[in-house]
C-alpha cells in the first residue's frame, strides 16, 4: 500500500472494503466466506506439492527484496534460481512442465 492512501485511512479513520483493500495491496485476495475452507484446502495442497527447499528460497527472495536495492535483488534471486539446479528432482519438474504435466513425486 502506498503512502498516500495509508494516510488517507489513518488521517479519515475511515474503513476500507475488501474488494479495496485487494485493489490496495492490502490483502490478496477476497472470497465469499463459504469458500474460504476449500481454497484454503487447495493452496495448502499446491504448496504441499513443492519442493520444500523451493518454497524457502521464494520467501527468502521476497522479504530481502523489500529492502535491497532492485540490483541486489535480482542478484540473490539469480543465486536462489542456480541453487534450484542442484535439486534432486530438477529433471523431472522441467520434463513435466515441457509435457504440460503435474511432476511424478521423488522417491523418499
Amino acid at each position: 500500500m502506498g503512502m498516500a492512501k495509508a494516510l488517507d485511512l489513518l488521517l479519515s479513520g475511515r474503513r476500507m472494503s475488501a474488494q479495496e483493500a485487494e485493489r490496495s495491496g492490502l490483502v490478496s485476495r477476497v472470497l465469499p466466506a463459504e469458500c474460504l475452507l476449500e481454497e484454503g484446502r487447495r493452496l495448502a495442497a499446491d504448496l504441499a506439492s513443492l519442493p520444500g527447499e523451493v518454497l524457502v528460497l521464494i520467501k527468502q527472495c521476497a522479504r530481502a527484496s523489500a529492502s535491497l536495492p532492485l540490483e541486489e535483488g535480482l542478484r540473490r534471486e539469480r543465486t536462489a534460481f542456480h541453487q534450484t539446479l542442484a535439486l534432486p528432482d530438477r529433471e523431472e519438474r522441467i520434463r513435466a512442465f515441457v509435457d504440460k504435466r503435474a511432476p511424478r513425486d521423488r522417491q523418499r
